[in-house]
């Protein structure tokens, strides 16, 4: 029972013994449960990308291997949060969230102008603004990585060259899934 009361005392009871509330109590599991939701949630899907990268270079070990996924996405994300000093690395991504944030959108509109495509049914009301979004968003990335270049911010430029990278590889994919599947209707 000692086990029970050293863990379970400090839950309901402030240092001085008073007791708390359950409303504290209840916020600060879910706040807890929260926080370690999400970091699940992130570091698996770190995983899932990686194992795709892997896939598509052709590493089997980095394909397969969930273990070794884990480990590099944990171990990236660590080197990130501590590359300050201060545990608050993860914030100097923060610029580059809107120019992702856009990308993300224009690769949602690629991907239902394809399903939409593949249905014969109309699909230029999503191609024709996944094709603006991607535009303005280069454009607007493109600028910033000069203003990141003149603040000898390298991790940004770098982040923002991959994402640049890894957005013109799925447009082309989807090209080259329309090229196929209007060879495919006209056969």
């Amino acid at each position: 029972m000692t086990g029970v009361q050293t863990c379970a005392l400090p839950i309901v009871v402030d240092p001085q013994g008073n007791s708390r509330s359950l409303a504290a109590v209840f916020i600060g599991v879910m706040v807890i449960s929260f926080a370690a939701t999400s970091l699940d949630t992130a570091v698996r899907i770190q995983r899932y990308i990686i194992g795709e990268i892997g896939e598509a270079i052709k590493v089997k070990t980095l394909a397969e291997n969930r273990y070794l996924q884990s480990a590099i996405a944990v171990l990236f994300s660590l080197a990130l949060v501590l590359s300050d000093g201060t545990g608050a690395g993860g914030l100097k991504l923060w610029p580059l969230f809107g120019s992702t944030n856009q990308l993300l959108s224009s690769l949602t509109l690629l991907v239902i102008s394809l399903w939409l495509y593949q249905q014969g049914r109309q699909y230029w009301y999503t191609l024709i603004p996944m094709l603006f979004i991607t535009v303005i968003t280069f454009i607007a990335t493109y600028f910033n990585m000069l203003m990141y270049l003149n603040g000898d911010n390298y991790l940004l430029v770098a982040i923002a060259l991959v994402v640049g990278v890894a957005q013109l590889w799925i447009i082309f994919e989807g090209i080259k899934t329309f090229r196929e599947k209007r060879i495919q209707i006209k056969d």
